[in-house]
């Protein structure tokens, strides 16, 4: 695997309130982690809450142990490093206001697992680029319920305000995803600084381009920097250049299938057994309406001989 991440104030902000993580070495159970957090609000240090809760994230999941259940410990880092932010943000007036988006992906041989709090994203690009999470904004909300047409003006006018972010509530719930990944697969994470300022079709076309993986994603920040640079900029591109399995991943879903296999096999011993005791009473009813036939023929007289 390979990977190159990087920052960048953009052309209007003085303050440069993204942060990223990329860290290919072992956190806890996770093999690697990759982070971009995206600090939001009115609060000029909203760039402490990128920063406070992806560190927070990567410290909860280094206490990680014995266990294969990732989506439950990021959940779990995702929820804990949320409600850390909330009792600060209550406890210093400086810091209201303050919150932060965070996109994250672990991989983990032949899948890259995604979690996501916010509008920050992660693209899957292979023979095509594919968004992979979904904005949590008040915009993209609207238009998942047909009330809301993308690309409209009053689209434009709720699309930064976000129905999901670190910071907003005591309770957060990430998305999942899941990613089966082939060589030469790109994963991309990134602010809403590059996915706001560079078109899909744009970013697919560098990606895919033959350049080296640090100039793509030089180039990808240049592309946002020349139609505005609106916004702070935050990438990471991994390129998938090795697959392995995990022999603990292999074995759980080996248990897995195997615990799928032996209710198929129960369930099919019940329908076998289901099956035979109909058949013992429907032929219990025949010899049960012979009889009774037999016995009256006898009462009758007419029994044949």
């Amino acid at each position: 695997m390979k990977f190159f991440a990087k920052t960048d104030f953009g052309k209007v902000r003085q303050v440069n309130q993204d942060y990223y993580i990329a860290e290919n070495r072992k956190v806890g159970i996770f093999p690697n982690i990759f982070i971009v957090a995206d600090g939001v609000g009115s609060n000029r240090d909203s760039g402490y809450a990128s920063k406070h809760c992806s560190d927070f994230v990567i410290d909860q999941l280094s206490l990680t142990k014995d266990s294969v259940d990732f989506e439950k410990e990021l959940s779990k880092a995702y929820r804990l490093a949320n409600i850390d932010l909330v009792y600060r943000i209550m406890a210093n007036p400086r810091y209201s206001g303050m919150g932060t988006t965070m996109v994250l992906t672990t991989i983990i041989n032949d899948r890259a697992i995604v979690a996501n709090v916010g509008d920050s994203r992660c693209y899957h690009i292979r023979d095509k680029i594919v968004q992979i999470t979904n904005d949590h904004s008040i915009a993209e909300e609207l238009v998942r319920v047909n009330e809301l047409e993308r690309g409209s003006e009053k689209y434009y006018e709720l699309k930064s305000q976000l129905s999901r972010a670190f910071g907003a509530s005591k309770k957060i719930e990430p998305d999942f995803f899941t990613i089966d990944l082939k060589m030469s697969d790109y994963i991309l994470l990134c602010s809403d600084g590059l996915s706001n300022m560079v078109s899909d079709d744009k970013i697919y076309e560098i990606v895919k381009s033959s350049d080296t993986i640090e100039k793509k994603v030089e180039l990808l920040i240049a592309e946002a920097n020349a139609n505005g640079g609106k916004d702070n900029i935050a990438v990471i591109l991994i390129y998938i250049d090795d697959i392995k399995r995990d022999d603990r991943v292999f074995e759980k879903e080996r248990k897995e299938l195997k615990a799928k296999i032996f209710n198929k096999i129960n369930v099919k011993q019940d329908e076998d057994k289901k099956a035979t005791r109909d058949i013992l009473l429907n032929r219990a009813k025949q010899i049960d309406s012979g009889i009774k036939s037999r016995s009256r023929k006898k009462s009758e007289g007419t029994e044949d001989e």
